[in-house]
């Protein structure tokens, strides 16, 4: 007979900005962003293109195009690499549906910050001698 043992671990909700806590609206446009930014990223590597042949191609300054061969999505919008994409050649289809009230608003209350804490002003008074 064996036991179910509790590995700390919860199961992912499939997205994982979402499990990360980002608010459902950002966690879908940085799953499109980075889902993107793989497809280019392996392209790039398939390919063998230099950082000067990324930038060329990209029209990029060279430190983007090594911020794009090393895997630092974060300065790139969802456009930026759109862009990219139809440079390629590439078209892009966003499939979007509807979700149902019900589960959006679940969505939302597990996501939503509380109120930040109020801040107490310290007092700093300077010492006179």
């Amino acid at each position: 007979m064996s036991e179910a043992v509790d590995s700390g671990f919860e199961e992912s909700c499939g997205n994982v900005f979402l499990d990360l806590g980002f608010p459902p609206h950002e966690a879908i446009v940085m799953t499109l962003e980075t889902d993107l930014f793989c497809h280019l990223q392996k392209f790039i590597e398939r390919q063998g293109w230099t950082q000067e042949r990324v930038a060329q191609e990209f029209c990029l300054t060279p430190g983007q195009a090594l911020d794009l061969m090393r895997g630092n999505w974060k300065p790139f919008a969802l456009k930026d690499l759109m862009l990219m994409a139809a440079r390629l050649g590439w078209s892009i289809k966003l499939e979007m549906d509807e979700v149902p009230e019900e589960a959006l608003q679940e969505l939302v209350a597990k996501h939503v910050a509380p109120p930040p804490a109020k801040r107490r002003r310290s007092s700093r008074r300077a010492a006179i001698a």
